[in-house]
């Protein structure tokens, strides 16, 4: 490699966009300095040396910002808050039961719960808890809060799990199983979404005033807990009696 060369791929790797060109001088710098063996210091030309360091901050503070504004994945991919404000511990939160968190959000802030006559930018971070919480603000707000970025999408077992969850609410939700047929619909939903290593978790504490069967669901450790509810008008029966 001659030394033409060698300043080619020493300026290939400058990450300083502004800095990708050949200046008057630098052909005979690289020279003494690939003839002298080790550059003396206090001789070096003040510009050369602010860009080697100058360089390597660039790279530091780029790599420091990639690291914080991670965009990752939530350890509970059913749980959805929607914030009032931009704070770890909001004066007013929403649970939202849709698959798209920003598009939930933005229909209670339109709804006027949080009392704003308008919707602000709104973005999804990943808590220290590990669920989503959508909050006003850019993805500085994440930042600001020690938080992470959702990466805005769910993959296949996030979706199924978000869908399953959906289902039990529905199931159980509007129609009356006994704790037995409760169990049997979970079983059931768990094999058409392709969940396995699922633990159903219950009792035989029913009751006539108390005949039904309600549902919750922890995706983080794969558990639904079926409990005892009392009986709705709009409850249909399985047995259809």
């Amino acid at each position: 490699m001659n030394d033409q060369d060698l300043f080619v791929v020493l300026v290939a790797a400058n990450p300083v966009p502004t800095l990708e060109r050949s200046e008057y001088g630098d052909e005979a710098m690289l020279a003494r300095i690939l003839t002298a063996g080790k550059p003396n210091r206090l001789n070096s030309p003040p510009i050369r040396r602010g860009w080697v360091i100058g360089g390597i901050s660039v790279m530091m503070i780029v790599a420091a910002a990639f690291a914080v504004l991670r965009h990752e994945a939530p350890d509970d991919s059913t749980l959805f808050l929607c914030y009032s404000e931009r704070s770890a511990d909001p004066a007013n939160q929403v649970a939202l039961a849709s698959g798209d968190p920003i598009k939930a959000c933005r229909e209670v802030w339109e709804s006027g719960q949080f009392g704003a006559s308008s919707v602000p930018p709104l973005t999804a971070c990943i808590t220290g808890d590990g669920f989503i919480a959508v909050m006003p603000g850019g993805d500085q707000a994440c930042v600001d809060l020690g938080f992470s970025l959702w990466r805005g999408s769910f993959d296949d077992n996030e979706q199924a799990a978000n869908d399953f969850r959906q289902e039990v609410g529905r199931s159980l939700g509007s129609t009356c199983y006994s704790a037995q047929e409760g169990q049997q619909v979970v079983a059931a939903l768990l094999d058409d979404y392709g969940l396995g290593g699922w633990t159903i978790v219950g009792n035989d504490d029913w009751t006539d005033a108390f005949p039904c069967t309600a549902g919750g669901v922890d995706v983080g450790s794969k558990t639904v807990t079926l409990g005892r509810r009392e009986r709705f008008p709009q409850d249909s029966n399985p047995k259809g009696t």
